[in-house]
């Protein structure tokens, strides 16, 4: 009797309900398999790492210095997302060739405005790597600028990347957006190898461009054969599309400007409390990201497209029966999964990283913060959830206040428990924030859901 109640909660009463739930559940294993795969791969690359480098201040020049590179293409990935629903709605009703002239017009603006912006960085650079990094010494510094001119094309392959990973989802082709993200760590590890020695750390960050442009390779040619995608070169949107993305774009940016905010703020938190700082904080984070990269890939290819057809549809009622099922199994779910990575952080740690220059002090060290990030996956995951749903309903204007409200709430959170236990304060602190962010977002979309309902 428990069972069957069980695969009614999950599964839904009707048949048409059960169908949504089991294609819904086959994409998100077959994509979480992957990412899974993926991660593994990039795990192999982060153990060969730490037994080069350690904790060493070397590490911590260039997770400085890949920071802003990769925060920025993180938020502007924002525009890719708007983009989804928009290009998703034309192939359906006008066309491919029309939702093919949507996507070129966006690239092209799209491409100015990066190019731009990298100017801007590589201008400010020394500045913003003393401020960002708290870096004073000039040998740090002048390894700091080499490696982040050396990342700075990251902008542009990122954002790229994520567009046509974007027209890859729409036509629920998710093989090759969940398996392309493995040819980072593989050619990092190819790059370290064969010239590490001579390279030094550099070889971390040439290994990390030329990865990254091999997965835009990778991904425009899924998009063409799988798609039907062709770019036009002289392809012109119009303005009510235009306007129907920008519209998109500001919230989508909001909500991923909360994520963004956070990783900033803790990192350069970090980086003042001294030396070895920032790599200790970042280990732990490689091991919880994996949990956290699992779920947000198959829960942002899988369910936000799907949300994104039943949001199309007004179809209010399903919409609200997938989001209240799907934000109950994957909150308790990732409990469970909270409760044993605390329990065994410190035999996780010890198992992956400790060898080479990665010593038994920095085991004890990431152990201890890891411990304290699996407080922020349950709450990390309902604010997923949430936000995309609120933007699948064109409600994530309301993401900006959140966001305002996350980071004054970060930035308290990280100076009073820093203050009490030091750096796995920081990892504490996030938990806080996650909690507060996912819980307003819950209740504002129930109150919106109710609102159309009626």
């Amino acid at each position: 009797m428990f069972l069957t109640k069980a695969i009614h909660f999950i599964f839904g009463e009707g048949e048409e309900n059960r169908g949504v739930f089991r294609s819904i559940f086959s994409n998100l294993f077959t994509v979480a398999a992957l990412t899974l795969l993926v991660k593994g791969v990039a795990l192999g690359k982060d153990l060969f790492v730490a037994g080069q480098f350690g904790t060493s201040w070397l590490m911590d020049v260039f997770i400085v210095a890949y920071l802003v590179p990769g925060l920025v293409a993180q938020l502007l990935s924002a525009v890719p997302d708007a983009l989804l629903p928009v290009y998703a709605d034309a192939r359906e009703k006008e066309g491919v060739e029309s939702a093919n002239r949507v996507v070129s017009g966006v690239l092209w603006i799209y491409a100015v405005l990066l190019l731009l912006l990298m100017g801007i960085l590589f201008a400010v650079a020394e500045p913003m790597l003393g401020l960002v990094g708290g870096i004073q010494n000039p040998e740090q510094m002048e390894v700091a600028l080499k490696l982040f001119h050396i990342l700075i094309p990251l902008v542009f392959l990122e954002c790229f990347v994520a567009v046509f990973a974007s027209v890859l989802q729409a036509n629920q082709r998710f093989v090759i957006t969940s398996t392309a993200p493995a040819l980072i760590p593989a050619t990092v590890l190819v790059v370290l190898l064969v010239w590490g020695d001579a390279l030094s750390i550099s070889s971390l960050a040439i290994g990390t461009v030329i990865g990254t442009s091999l997965q835009i390779c990778l991904v425009v040619w899924g998009s063409i054969r799988y798609c039907g995608f062709r770019l036009s070169l002289f392809a012109k949107v119009d303005r009510p599309t235009l306007k129907r993305v920008g519209l998109m774009v500001a919230p989508l940016i909001a909500g991923e400007a909360f994520l963004v905010s956070s990783t900033f703020i803790d990192t350069t938190m970090a980086a003042w409390l001294g030396d070895g700082m920032v790599s200790t904080y970042q280990y732990a984070l490689k091991v919880f990201t994996i949990l956290i990269l699992l779920a947000t890939v198959s829960v942002g290819e899988v369910i936000f497209p799907r949300f994104s057809k039943m949001a199309a549809k007004e179809d209010w009622a399903g919409l609200r029966n997938i989001y209240t099922r799907f934000s109950g199994i994957i909150v308790c779910s990732s409990v469970l999964v909270s409760v044993l990575l605390y329990a065994f952080a410190p035999f996780i740690v010890e198992i992956l990283f400790e060898r080479g220059k990665f010593t038994p002090q920095d085991t004890l060290h990431v152990s201890e913060v890891l411990r304290f990030c699996t407080l922020q996956l349950p709450f990390c995951l309902l604010g997923l959830i949430s936000n995309r749903t609120l933007v699948s309903m064109g409600r994530g204007k309301l993401l900006i206040g959140i966001t305002l409200i996350s980071a004054i709430c970060n930035v308290f959170f990280n100076i009073l428990f820093v203050k009490w236990i030091g750096l796995p304060g920081i990892a504490l602190s996030t938990a806080g924030v996650y909690l507060v962010s996912g819980l307003i977002m819950r209740a504002a979309v129930m109150k919106e859901l109710r609102r159309r309902m009626e």
